[in-house]
């Protein structure tokens, strides 16, 4: 496991570089990764990569095709994530959740169904009854106050 994780270190300064064809490289093997079952890798580095790849989405991918295969990735990494270590996954899901709106707002429809797919999926798997009753005592509890202080909830 401590090769794996060296080499995944490398892929964080491939994504740095912010070339389309390096990016698209790097996506695809870490594709390869996440559809692995078996693979023994730790959750926090593949989290890493996939926030940097989140993260460079608006500025790197603009075709369709690559907004389509970067809103499927996001779906099957971080359910990979949540298998592995679901405390971890919950902290990045808003992140997910931005860039999958991004994607939403490109209008081609393969990546906007690629990436509606992706949110019903990942509500499904990763957000459970416990947060949603979380978040909404939390905002009652908020409600008597005269001015409502806006904070993120874990939903």
């Amino acid at each position: 496991m401590k090769q794996k994780t060296i080499i995944l270190n490398y892929y964080e300064t491939l994504l740095k570089l912010q070339q389309p064809l390096v990016t698209r490289r790097t996506a695809d093997s870490l594709n390869a990764l996440f559809v692995i079952p078996a693979l023994e890798v730790p959750a926090e580095v593949l989290l890493d990569l996939l926030c940097s790849l989140a993260n460079s989405v608006a500025t790197i991918e603009t075709t369709a095709d690559g907004m389509t295969f970067t809103a499927r990735l996001l779906g099957v990494g971080m359910r990979k994530i949540y298998s592995l270590n679901r405390d971890i996954c919950i902290v990045k899901l808003p992140l997910v959740f931005i860039v999958l709106r991004d994607i939403l707002a490109f209008e081609h429809e393969e990546a906007l169904f690629a990436a509606a797919e992706t949110m019903k999926s990942l509500v499904h798997t990763c957000i459970v009854e416990d947060h949603i009753q979380q978040g909404v005592v939390q905002i009652l509890a908020t409600a008597d106050l005269d001015t409502r202080k806006f904070g993120p909830t874990i939903i």
